[in-house]
């Protein structure tokens, strides 16, 4: 047993093996419902808070985001209290490691990583 997926037991790799998302099988046919969290989904929707705070940002401004995101970088900075050069915006969590290794990797230098297993 070299890979993790190995060491998992087969319920626990069944689990993602249904074609209706979010239902599986589970013990004497019962079905189960599953929340992915592997895609950043909520299925409870959006707190009435966050609501309200979307409400009143977009009441307040409207701005349009440009490449470097240099006015959203500022306006976090400020509502932070940093300097805008420590604030990175990023396409997401994936898009943020993506840039760290390409700026912290070199021929030569080693990275742990997960395996992905998607093809299975």
């Amino acid at each position: 047993m070299s890979r993790f997926f190995d060491l998992v037991s087969k319920p626990a790799r069944d689990l993602g093996t249904t074609n209706a998302p979010g239902r599986n099988a589970g013990r004497a046919g019962a079905a189960l419902k599953l929340i992915r969290l592997d895609s950043n989904e909520n299925p409870f929707g959006p707190s009435a808070r966050a609501i309200d705070s979307m409400r009143a940002a977009i009441s307040r401004r409207i701005f349009i985001l440009t490449n470097d995101c240099s006015q959203l970088r500022r306006e976090l900075a400020t509502h932070h209290e940093v300097a805008p050069e420590q604030v990175l915006v990023t396409a997401g969590s994936t898009a943020l490691l993506s840039l760290l290794c390409q700026t912290l990797l070199a021929p030569g230098l080693n990275a742990v990583t997960s395996e992905d297993d998607r093809s299975k």
